[in-house]
Order: C-alpha cells, then sequence, then structure tokens
C-alpha cells in the first residue's frame, strides 16, 4: 500500500531463510519433499506467525514512539516548544529510516499532515475512519493480498496527548514561537487545531513477508 514511500527509506531487503530441522528419529522423506515443505512454510504462514508479526508490530511501535518521545521532550525542556518541531523535521525521518531494516518499515500517517510524506492514501484514510469511529479500537493487521501472504501491514491509532498540543493544538494556544517555526518548516500545514485524546494519525508498519520473519523473532525476543 505505502511500498512506494517505504522504499524510499530503504532499498535492499535482507532475506533470511526458514531453516526447517529434523525433529528427531529416522524419516521417509526425500530432499525434494522436504524441500517443497519449507517453500510452503514460507508462502503459507501459520496462524502462531500472525500473533508473531502482531506482537512484534507492538514493539516496533512501542521502541519508535520511544524514541521519539524521548527527542521531543528533550528538545522542549532544553530549548522551549518550537525546538520540538526541528525534531519532527529532522529525526523523526531519522528514526524511521533506522527502523526499516529486515523486510520492516514503518512510518506515521495522517489525512492532516505537516510533512507531505506522511500523508495516507486512500485505503489508508478507510484505516483512519475506523479509529476515528471507534476509540476502543487499539490495532488494525492485515494482508495486503490475504491468498499470497507477502506483505503484512500493521496500524495503531496516534491520539493526541498533552505534549502534543504544543504543536498541533489550538492554534492560539500554541507553544511560544512554534507559530512562527511553522511558518518556517511547513507553510502548508494542516496539523494544528486539535484537542486532548483526538485522533492525530496512526502509526504503520509494513512486513515483507517471509523476509521479515528472522526481525519479527527478535523483536519479541531479543537477545539477553
Amino acid at each position: 500500500m505505502r511500498r512506494k514511500l517505504f522504499h524510499s527509506f530503504c532499498t535492499l531487503f535482507f532475506c533470511a531463510l526458514l531453516l526447517c530441522g529434523c525433529s528427531g528419529g529416522e524419516s521417509d522423506s526425500t530432499p525434494e519433499s522436504r524441500a517443497e515443505d519449507r517453500e510452503l512454510t514460507m508462502k503459507t504462514p501459520l496462524e502462531d506467525d500472525e500473533v508473531l508479526l502482531q506482537r512484534a508490530s507492538e514493539q516496533a511501535i512501542a521502541r519508535f514512539g520511544a524514541e521519539m518521545m524521548a527527542a521531543l521532550t528533550h528538545a522542549i525542556n532544553e530549548n522551549g516548544a518550537a525546538e520540538a518541531l526541528n525534531v519532527c523535521n529532522v529525526v523523526a525521518p531519522d528514526i524511521a529510516v533506522a527502523h526499516a531494516r529486515d523486510g520492516w518499515f514503518l512510518s506515521r500517517l495522517a489525512t492532516k499532515v505537516r510533512n507531505p510524506n506522511n500523508k495516507a492514501d486512500r485505503d489508508e484514510e478507510i484505516i483512519l475512519e475506523r479509529f476515528a469511529a471507534d476509540t476502543t479500537l487499539s490495532f488494525i493487521a492485515q494482508w495486503g493480498d490475504p491468498e499470497n501472504k507477502e506483505e503484512f501491514h500493521y496500524y495503531k491509532p496516534i491520539r493526541m496527548k498533552e505534549i502534543c498540543l504544543n504543536c498541533h493544538g489550538d492554534n492560539s494556544k500554541l507553544g511560544e514561537g512554534v507559530a512562527q517555526k511553522l511558518g518556517e518548516l511547513y507553510p502548508s500545514d494542516e496539523a494544528t487545531g486539535f484537542q486532548l485524546g483526538d485522533l492525530r494519525g496512526m502509526f504503520a508498519v509494513e512486513v515483507i513477508w517471509p523476509e521479515g520473519r528472522e526481525y519479527a523473532i527478535k523483536l519479541v525476543e531479543p537477545e539477553g
């Protein structure tokens, strides 16, 4: 869905081959049949794989969100709310690139955008509409093509927190220097006027399957 945008972050995928080992004892299977079994396993994820992808997606989003929040909080505490805009303008894309690896891509999408690169397409707008209509909906997971299952998508809503109001709240209540900085960095900005708890946008994860399986396992079961 957002392959074109995701691919601008990283053009190389790292392919991970799934290794099928023997369970012990003798087997009557031939090398050809074992190869066919491996291919089938790679192309047709089991239910457990979908659970793995959902859990790993939550971990990837949590890491991204924690890094963003830490950078924003530091910028505001050190130099005021206007400095947080530099974080979103410079640091956020770098964080997104750092999380684009091993068949995994992560971005933030919205309808009212500050950065045009974060504009949701029509299919993604439908996902956002579902989040807006149901505040209890915490995520949406789906395959890009349910038949082939080669792309997994995971979406999580971003709702306005107190810290976000400094740069995205009512125009009359923006942090000091924010309006001026917005004019410099984002002259076509659409992302103000939000209230606490409003839907700001969503995180969007795309996983190329089965290439992304190895990193999914690392996210869920980090070493050490």
